[in-house]
């Protein structure tokens, strides 16, 4: 989520006058990390699923 921040403090220093930009990419990185999550415990999942 670190990487996430620095990136949003990227766009921030770039488009300061643009909050709306800002906000998307908010929006995109919060969707990112949710398919992120979402994958990993698909993956744990599958892995407890073969292990039994």
């Amino acid at each position: 989520m670190l990487l996430g921040f620095s990136l949003l403090c990227l766009v921030e220093k770039h488009f300061p006058s643009s909050r709306v930009s800002f906000l998307s990419v908010q929006e995109e990185l919060m969707y990112l990390q949710l398919a992120v999550h979402t994958h990993f415990l698909y993956q744990q999942k599958k892995v407890l699923l073969c292990s039994v």
